[in-house]
């Protein structure tokens, strides 16, 4: 009866210890509304200038260090470091951003989609509704 006693107080103890940790990346989630500037070009054309404004959501990811970033046209997890820095490459070189959160209500995304013949660079402000 003893030796249940004791297994039962050490079970109880070590679920009592398995408490989330607080997730630094909290702070973040929200919708944001982003306005993008884009700049493309075809192979021997002139460079072409847009702006682009949409809505997105900051989800917490249910991978350690990763956020989703969900829009309209689909999500895309994003590397987000303790100090706010974003990172995303793709496995094929195409597509590749680097950012960061500037405060926890404002990110800013430098990035681009490159191939032969043509490619897309932007720079992505957005800021918490």
């Amino acid at each position: 009866m003893r030796n249940f006693f004791f297994f039962s107080l050490m079970t109880s103890f070590l679920y009592a210890c398995n408490k989330p940790i607080y997730d630094y990346r909290s702070k973040y989630v929200g919708t944001y509304q982003v306005i993008q500037y884009n700049k493309s070009w075809i192979g021997g054309q002139a460079y072409s200038y847009d702006t682009s404004y949409y809505d997105i959501k900051v989800e917490r990811s249910d991978e350690k260090y990763y956020v989703n970033f969900t829009s309209d046209n689909g999500e895309t997890n994003y590397l987000l470091e303790k100090d706010g820095t974003i990172h995303y490459k793709s496995p094929d070189w195409h597509y590749q951003i680097e950012g960061e959160f500037n405060t926890k209500s404002k990110f800013t995304i430098i990035g681009g989609y490159y191939g032969l013949g043509g490619g897309t660079s932007f720079t992505s402000i957005g800021t918490k509704k």
